[in-house]
């Protein structure tokens, strides 16, 4: 489907719809710069039953060129690709099926956790269940496992300092470093954003769980327990491994568990496959804490095994 946004920019997407429906809906993400439709996320998404929409960002190619001298392509790519393309998806949804969908989810990572959580702050009416990965920060916690655990958790490392402390006199600007929220936001949030002077930031906890995947690298790949069902992409193509994982393997559906049940996810469980390819077995598993708590090695068992590891909630420089 061709859609236009304005008179010098469009976007370009794409819906797929099978047979297995589930009487959900999804839309696809993209990364980087990308105008291109992430073909692999929507078979991956259309296989598991959900009616799956994907779009171009607004623009065609990986190069940034199409945004020069072009607001309205910025516009897009910024956040309204998005919206139009959900909106636009949803209605040959219910045409093909003969009725609407139940439910409405997204699913990205980089550029497309950007664009989720745009979607949750601009158009909050869009999805029920939002799984938005890497947004942000490329950081990432890595096990090195064996003997080598002790040398870099316990032995200072010889080296220079980058950054040894605080820029002299800022120490004038205290509450930047009491760890608390500045006033001002939590004012902005309960009399503008929110219109309640009650509201309560750790309330926050209710509709957004935060679960931080050690030794994963730009949401896919990495020495850890990396492969958490999140796109047919990031797991290298192995679809028939994604179609196996369960409810507690797979973030998407983990997803769907918490808004169609109310049972929001406390754990994923994320697999190390050998050399990053299925014909060779899982390497280990490793159960992915929901934040504060953070999945720790107890420092007596197999560390290869998830049993060896417990969700607990660690000093965040340790």
């Amino acid at each position: 489907m061709f859609v236009a946004t304005s008179e010098w920019s469009a976007i370009s997407l794409e819906a797929w719809f099978l047979r297995n429906w589930t009487g959900r809906f999804l839309s696809t993400e993209n990364g980087g710069l990308s105008g291109c439709i992430q073909y692999e996320d929507l078979a991956y998404t259309a296989a598991l039953g959900f009616a799956t929409v994907g779009a171009n960002n607004g623009h065609n190619g990986t190069s940034g060129a199409p945004f020069l001298d072009n607001l309205d392509v910025f516009e897009d790519f910024s956040f309204r690709y998005m919206h139009t393309g959900v909106v636009v998806g949803k209605n040959p949804t219910k045409t093909f099926y003969g009725s609407p969908y139940t439910k409405s989810y997204y699913l990205g990572c980089s550029t497309g956790g950007r664009q989720g959580l745009k979607s949750v702050q601009d158009f909050p009416e869009d999805f029920d269940g939002v799984v938005a990965g890497k947004y942000q920060s490329d950081e990432y916690d890595v096990y090195y496992g064996g003997s080598s655990w002790d040398d870099q958790e316990h032995i200072q490392i010889e080296g220079q300092f980058a950054y040894p402390r605080m820029q002299p006199g800022s120490e004038d600007v205290p509450f930047y470093y009491n760890g608390a929220p500045s006033t001002y936001t939590s004012d902005w949030f309960r009399y503008v954003v929110y219109n309640d002077p009650n509201f309560d930031v750790t309330t926050l906890s209710d509709k957004v769980v935060l679960i931080r995947i050690s030794g994963m690298h730009h949401c896919s790949g990495g020495p850890g327990a990396w492969e958490i069902g999140q796109t047919l992409a990031g797991s290298g193509g192995n679809s028939n491994y994604l179609m196996d994982l369960d409810l507690e393997s797979n973030v998407l559906m983990a997803m769907v568990r918490w808004v169609e049940e109310g049972i929001a996810p406390e754990t994923v469980l994320g697999t190390k496959i050998m050399n990053d390819t299925v014909a060779n077995g899982v390497q280990f598993l490793r159960a992915h804490c929901r934040y504060p708590l953070r999945n720790t090695y107890d420092g007596v068992g197999d560390p290869t095994k998830k049993e060896s590891w417990n969700c607990l909630e660690v000093d965040s420089d340790s």
